[in-house]
């Protein structure tokens, strides 16, 4: 298990560049836009069209990018409650779940929106300096 939150952070950060989430260092930047200009919600609605589109692109038998999916442990250590830590193909609604319950509670929503913002900055970092292509521009 996890020591803290920063190292689940760590860890979770490591892994979307492992896989190579992000293909430019544009969509990076575009989704921290999105999250600091308009919130929690509106990078959820961000990311879940670009997956779209990225679904529509793929090559047959490349692995799905899907960050979400990569941010689910880092969601599961915070918030145990709600989520069961079962990875089921059905988590986009539990993500429209999540979401509406934490727009509930203005501390949990800055708490929320200050994680995905760390954690989408450390991914820009960690992609510096690896000096992988997606930052190239």
């Amino acid at each position: 298990m996890y020591a803290s939150l920063e190292s689940t952070i760590n860890d979770v950060v490591y892994k979307i560049v492992k896989k190579g989430i992000f293909d430019n260092k544009g969509e990076i930047d575009n989704i921290l836009g999105v999250l600091s200009n308009n919130g929690v919600y509106a990078m959820w609605v961000y990311v879940k069209s670009k997956k779209k589109e990225a679904n529509k692109e793929k090559n047959l038998g490349e692995e799905e990018k899907d960050l979400m999916k990569e941010l689910r442990p880092l969601f599961e250590k915070v918030f145990p409650d709600k989520f069961n830590g079962q990875n089921n193909n059905d988590y986009e609604n539990e993500y429209e779940k999540f979401f509406r319950e934490i727009a509930e509670d203005l501390p949990t929503l800055i708490f929320v929106k200050d994680i995905l913002e760390r954690t989408l900055t450390y991914i820009r970092y960690h992609v510096k300096a690896l000096d992988v292509k997606a930052l190239e521009d």
